[in-house]
């Protein structure tokens, strides 16, 4: 039986991140999934579509004078402005690790509105594997 619990690690760009203790992000491994049914007057009919894995609604603890939030703002230029992201490797509850396949985007969200909460020191983002799937290492 699985373990349960918050992420154990993260390390982005070669840095380990602090997350929000209670974190609960939502994880696609990538591949083809069924993403939709129809109801027939037969056997019910089944679309299929290619998903790129995902790691959705992370949240790191950023700060300003350690750092964290440079470091992380420079991890986001480089996914906007280079073609090969960063490198990933995130650890499960289980002590499970996966690695983005080719390395990731992340995707900060609402940067646009505002990349951290000032109050908490918060930032929710999303990880892509540039390869579209994660491997488990």
């Amino acid at each position: 039986m699985g373990k349960g619990g918050s992420i154990q690690k993260i390390m982005a760009n070669g840095l380990d991140w602090p997350l929000s203790g209670d974190n609960d992000p939502t994880f696609t491994i990538g591949g083809r999934y069924i993403t939709e049914y129809q109801e027939t007057t037969s056997d019910p009919f089944f679309l299929a579509d290619s998903i790129a894995g995902n790691l959705k609604g992370l949240e790191a603890r950023l700060a300003h004078l350690d750092g964290t939030l440079a470091n992380f703002d420079t991890m986001l230029q480089k996914c906007a402005n280079e073609s090969n992201g960063v490198s990933f490797v995130i650890t499960m509850p289980d002590g499970a690790k996966y690695t983005a396949s080719g390395g990731a985007n992340i995707v900060s969200s609402g940067a646009a509105d505002g990349m951290m909460t000032i109050r908490e020191g918060k930032n929710t983002f999303d990880v892509i594997p540039l390869k579209g799937k994660w491997i488990k290492s």
